[in-house]
């Protein structure tokens, strides 16, 4: 099965075909801001480094958050219109389903994203057989409540993993929370999607390509700021005519 996957989900643009778990070629590029300019150009260049045709591409996988609002939008546009075109099926995976699965540890792993304001979005698992059929996207808390979070889901914390670009905003929370936890800061690529991806390829587990939308758990500032300023003009407050 050849698959190919798209991550644009933070200042990572990352692009990779494989065929079933080997993979045929991956490019990353860092701290790169615009995803919408060279996702296409990297699509094209890993395809041709795989020798492999648009039309051979048995499926499609990307990140569906949680993330940057813009860069989400930028993934589904491209791989919607692939998928639909092509009529090939599409998955959209969770990035913090994604950390966890490709994690091999024998204990808790919990994926924590950096969502600023000292909040992460956070999900646990124990086993990835929970992944691959995981409908929960995961939820946002304040760091200095991750303790709490993990008593809730678990009865012992003694033997921990912590993936995710939180594991370096929040090392110094983590080892004062969990002194004997681990923590894998190596960002996330599309070749971890992938491998989620295939698994949940082979039971059919496929997106609805025209109704399938990004998972952002929390509202963005603009729609955070707009309710605000709905609210208030509902309490009487006048609007200002421009």
């Amino acid at each position: 099965m050849i698959l190919l996957t798209l991550d644009t989900n933070s200042d990572i643009l990352s692009a990779c075909v494989t065929k079933n778990e080997k993979l045929l070629s991956e490019i990353n590029i860092y701290n790169l801001k615009n995803h919408s300019i060279n996702s296409i150009n990297i699509i094209d260049c890993i395809l041709k480094n795989s020798n492999i045709a648009i039309n051979d591409v048995d499926g499609f996988i990307l990140s569906k958050g949680p993330g940057s609002f813009t860069g989400l939008r930028i993934a589904f546009s491209i791989i919607k219109a692939f998928s639909f075109s092509l009529k090939k099926p599409m998955i959209s995976l969770s990035s913090l389903d994604s950390l966890c699965f490709r994690e091999n540890f024998n204990g808790i792993v919990c994926s924590i994203i950096n969502a600023l304001r000292d909040e992460i979005y956070i999900n646990s698992f124990r086993y990835k057989d929970e992944i691959i059929q995981n409908r929960f996207e995961g939820e946002i808390i304040h760091i200095n409540n991750i303790k709490k979070y993990l008593k809730s889901k678990n009865t012992n914390l003694d033997n921990i993993l912590f993936t995710g670009d939180g594991t370096i905003r929040f090392e110094s929370e983590l080892n004062s929370f969990f002194p004997n936890a681990y923590l894998n800061k190596k960002p996330i690529t599309s070749y971890d999607y992938a491998l989620l991806g295939l698994e949940k390829f082979k039971l059919n587990l496929f997106d609805d390509t025209t109704s399938s939308v990004p998972s952002y758990i929390r509202m963005s500032q603009a729609q955070e700021m707009l309710l605000n300023k709905n609210y208030k003009f509902k309490k009487g407050e006048t609007r200002t005519q421009l």
